[in-house]
């Protein structure tokens, strides 16, 4: 006897779908064209994702292609042993909106960044 709830469906190939996660990163550096930040997920180079940046108040989602994605080592969380990767995202399909925030967010940073020291 089954117990569903729900009738389930066979679908042999007539729907697709993708399944999208959540993962802290931590991000190394931006520009106008893409960002490179590690995270403990691998992302397989061409595959598109979305990214959201923060920065204060402002947060901004952009769409993402995966140029590289390496294995940079393992760290310990809690007690598990994480892969950790280092990944490259170039941006695309922005619009004006979009472009303009990441502006403004760019714009903030390298106003925050320290100048070089001089020897």
């Amino acid at each position: 006897m089954d117990k569903r709830r729900f009738p389930r469906f066979e679908v042999t190939g007539k729907i697709e779908g993708e399944v999208i996660f959540s993962a802290a990163i931590d991000i190394r550096d931006i520009s106008r064209g893409g960002v490179r930040f590690k995270t403990t997920r691998r992302l397989n180079p061409h595959s598109r994702c979305t990214i959201t940046l923060n920065l204060g108040e402002k947060k901004i989602r952009l769409k993402g292609r995966v140029v590289r994605s390496i294995l940079q080592g393992t760290q310990h969380i809690d007690s598990d042993v994480v892969p950790i990767y280092e990944v490259a995202m170039e941006f695309f399909e922005m619009d004006e909106q979009e472009q303009k925030e990441l502006d403004r967010i760019l714009q903030e940073l390298s106003h925050s960044e320290e100048p070089p020291e001089k020897a």
